[in-house]
């Protein structure tokens, strides 16, 4: 298991390095939108702590790059909901 990769929070590629591009378009802090990568490889993206994105937001990152986006909620009872989008 690579653990730098793990943390690694930034863009990895050209079309994740679009999509924050256009999530700072969008008004986001460039510090606040983390890449992640799970156990299995599997690739998202999380706004601050655990925050949504807009439908807005989330439409205009779809429809200006090549990312899918899958929006992932859960509700923690010490935290309330969080939100992560899977990279498909």
């Amino acid at each position: 298991m690579d653990i730098q990769r793990l943390n690694n929070i930034k863009p990895i590629n050209h079309d994740e390095t679009k999509a924050l591009l256009l999530l700072v378009m969008q008004g986001h802090d460039r510090k606040r939108v983390q890449f992640r990568e799970g156990l299995d490889g599997t690739r998202h993206l999380r706004i601050g702590y655990w925050e949504p994105l807009t439908s807005k937001d989330l439409e205009y990152v779809q429809s200006n790059s090549k990312l899918r986006l899958d929006e992932i909620s859960i509700f923690d009872d010490d935290c309330g909901r969080k939100y992560w989008y899977s990279i498909l």
